[in-house]
């Protein structure tokens, strides 16, 4: 793998982290979706939990795959937790 494909794999699992520990430190639910055939990812947050029919906020829809938007959208996640009251993300 290059180093290019090593690091985005690596923000990706922090992605993957952050949505995990919102989702079980708090009622909100965090949805992370990644559709490898059309190289985009979809981070999906339903602050008072998951429940059938209702949609949640989308706070990163991408289809651009690059360090940029994945250190992006970890802000984001960053920035919930600590509205969630979690302190360590």
């Amino acid at each position: 793998m290059k180093k290019y494909e090593i690091k985005i794999a690596e923000l990706f699992g922090e992605v993957a982290k952050k949505c995990y520990i919102i989702s079980t430190n708090s009622k909100a639910v965090v949805f992370f979706d990644y559709s490898a055939q059309v190289k985009s990812y979809t981070v999906t947050i339903h602050p008072n939990g998951w429940k059938r029919d209702e949609y949640g906020d989308e706070i990163a829809f991408l289809k651009d795959i690059n360090t940029l938007n994945l250190k992006k959208t970890i802000k984001k996640l960053d920035k919930l937790a600590l509205e969630l009251g979690i302190k360590d993300v």
